[in-house]
């Protein structure tokens, strides 16, 4: 039903299965019963390469939903071990706060965490040669641990790519049962239409997940003369400027056979950055206890922001996954992608408190596959476009050539912006900043021959805002150039590499400290110790900075942000660096995303996969600067999610 997801062929671990937690390509809609049997004998499970069915005591059931199959790759099995595990009755979790996977098959239970070599069975600390890590929504791990931590037997048939895993007898789990079908999630799409584009995706979602529809409509349905927001008398403008207008009354809130859903999809459009008040009633009345609320949103312009957050908070009841925003023009895919991502409950549990966010990827390092991963994400900017690059320390340094970002930048009539630097060199005044500009033909490639060096006229200065999640800023307001308040909408094109201060640079880097005024600068890489240094500060603190200063530009735009990663000429120096170490790690691809923090992580564990080989360097000046500090700051102030659904767009 969904397109099995590609794995990707630069994974280093030896001997390893696929462990699919919540994120992977699972669709917990619609469960497989078969495949979770259970014997009373030895129990004989076999798996083939390429075949998207197992056997389970000879009868023959599909992995999953999604068509997945186990594939070899540089010599190396992978496993879709959650259909393995459930098969004979046990069991997965995935923590997402800790990054922790435990499986847990009768009374032994295993826990793994991403990135480290010390796994616990039972509670008592083993040391794995290869560290779990997360490469498309898949925790990769040994699987010789597994089958002897769990006394299952594992053997490979070269001769028909055959994997038999055999549970004995005694080890079995002897009240497993199959799933009851009658009790698989039911799930209901609650909408507000105003001009049928939320019909449109809430459409969608129940033709693709199967779920009933309910219609919230207005006793004093809305006219189009009402909708016109660019008339001050018009409906929707008078409701918006007297929040006691914002009471619209509802035909009925009452949903047939509510207590029979497990998933509540809610949906409205964007009316000035928050979900139209239209459905304020219905989600203050309703009751959502046991429930998980997935909303989703569509705009012609304006992006999601904290938008959701704010809806969730108008109730205390049910569990609230993240929102979603789409266009004017969703496609089905777009639809089907992100529902694809989303950790659902099967049967009404506990389902979790984020929902992961989509990462899109391509291996193709090309203008026309840059022009395609920006696409992907359907984003509609709006008004003035900045395009947030570094336009590179002279006279070697890494920066991206127009000739890969020229089309994609033309497209989106986009300015290039830039902040003056405050370490010196050759861009640190404005004046020799220009200079460099024309000397990488940047001006040729942005709109009308301009590339804005922001802070030519100081600085703005711009608040924090306080993180929804009760976690605590570093800093509380963020010096930017002045100049940002003249777009409207920002695209991030960062070069993916290392940093000699951060340990690398991406997507938040590029939107802090790329960002920051001189001034800025100096506040983020002290911490907010000093306007007029940025040496000396802590590093943790000068971490954690530039989530906050992200987050303020983030807030600034009002979402409209996307977020692009270009992972070629992987130094481990910064482009602020004239003359960089030659990189000795190959290049890797193109990655996309709404979440910073997501495209982050996602371009870290495809650089972790590599510790072992090429990207030991890299890793090496990651670590030796503490820099997943960063993320971790980033993801505890709200600023999006570490778990990710990495979709290869390669056709």
């Amino acid at each position: 039903m969904t397109k099995a997801k590609k794995s990707i062929a630069f994974i280093t671990a030896m001997a390893v299965v696929c462990l699919a937690f919540g994120l992977f390509a699972w669709h917990t809609n619609k469960p497989s019963g078969e495949s979770a049997l259970a014997a009373s004998a030895e129990q004989i499970l076999t798996l083939q390469i390429g075949n998207p069915q197992m056997t389970v005591d000879g009868e023959s059931v599909n992995i999953d939903d999604s068509g997945t199959v186990p594939v070899i790759i540089d010599e190396r099995t992978l496993l879709p071990v959650r259909a393995v595990v459930e098969a004979v009755g046990g069991t997965v979790e995935w923590d997402g706060d800790t990054r922790t996977t435990t499986l847990t098959y009768k009374s032994d239970v295993i826990k793994l965490t991403i990135d480290s070599t010390t796994a616990y069975l039972n509670d008592a600390a083993q040391t794995l040669d290869v560290t779990p890590v997360i490469i498309n929504d898949r925790t990769m791990l040994p699987i010789r641990f597994i089958a002897e931590s769990f006394k299952f037997t594992v053997d490979w048939n070269a001769n028909t790519q055959t994997v038999t895993i055999t549970v004995p007898a005694d080890a079995q789990t002897p009240d497993a049962t199959a799933p009851n079908t009658d009790t698989a999630s039911k799930s209901v799409v609650v909408y507000f239409s105003a001009t049928n584009t939320t019909e449109g995706v809430a459409q969608k979602i129940a033709d693709y997940t199967g779920a009933d529809l309910f219609e919230l409509e207005p006793k004093e349905p809305y006219t189009d003369d009402d909708l016109d927001w660019t008339d001050d008398n018009s409906r929707v403008v008078k409701e918006h400027n007297d929040l006691d207008n914002t009471d619209v009354e509802l035909v009925t809130t009452d949903v047939p056979n509510w207590d029979s859903y497990n998933t509540v999809y809610i949906g409205a459009p964007i009316w000035w950055q928050e979900f139209s008040w239209v459905i304020d009633e219905f989600v203050e009345n309703t009751d959502f206890t046991g429930k998980t609320v997935v909303p989703f949103c569509t705009s012609m312009s304006s992006g999601l922001g904290d938008s959701a957050k704010h809806l969730a908070e108008k109730t205390t009841t049910g569990t609230w996954l993240d929102g979603m925003r789409f266009g004017s023009s969703a496609t089905d895919e777009q639809v089907q992608e992100w529902i694809d991502s989303l950790d659902l409950p099967a049967s009404g549990g506990t389902g979790t408190t984020a929902a992961a966010s989509t990462v899109y990827m391509t291996t193709d390092i090309t203008p026309e596959a840059l022009v395609e991963i920006y696409d992907k994400l359907g984003f509609e900017p709006e008004g003035n476009v900045a395009v947030k690059m570094s336009t590179g320390e002279p006279p070697n340094s890494n920066y991206l050539r127009p000739e890969l970002i020229g089309d994609l930048v033309k497209k989106v009539d986009g300015t290039i912006v830039e902040c003056n630097t405050a370490y010196g060199g050759s861009r640190s005044e404005t004046a020799m900043h220009e200079q460099v500009i024309k000397d990488h033909e940047l001006d040729t490639i942005s709109k009308d021959g301009f590339v804005d060096i922001m802070d030519r006229d100081g600085s703005k200065i711009i608040p924090v805002p306080t993180p929804a999640t009760g976690a605590s800023s570093t800093i509380t307001e963020n010096y930017v150039g002045a100049h940002l308040e003249n777009y409207d909408s920002l695209i991030s094109l960062a070069h993916f590499k290392g940093h000699a201060m951060a340990g690398y640079g991406g997507a938040i880097k590029n939107m802090s400290i790329g960002i920051g005024s001189q001034e800025g600068k100096c506040l983020i890489h002290t911490g907010g110790q000093s306007h007029d240094s940025p040496w000396g500060g802590d590093q943790d603190k000068f971490l954690e900075s530039m989530g906050d200063a992200t987050s303020s530009v983030v807030n600034f735009l009002d979402g409209k942000v996307v977020y692009i990663n270009v992972m070629n000429r992987l130094s481990v120096d910064c482009d602020c660096d004239g003359n960089p170490a030659e990189p000795d790690m190959h290049d890797i691809g193109i990655l996309a995303s709404y979440d910073p923090v997501a495209l982050d992580q996602a371009c870290l564990d495809l650089v972790y996969a590599q510790k072992d080989g090429d990207g030991a360097s890299l890793v090496n000046r990651i670590e030796s600067r503490n820099g997943l500090h960063t993320l971790e700051h980033a993801a505890e102030i709200g600023l999006g999610s570490r778990e990710y659904n990495l979709v290869s767009i390669d056709s």
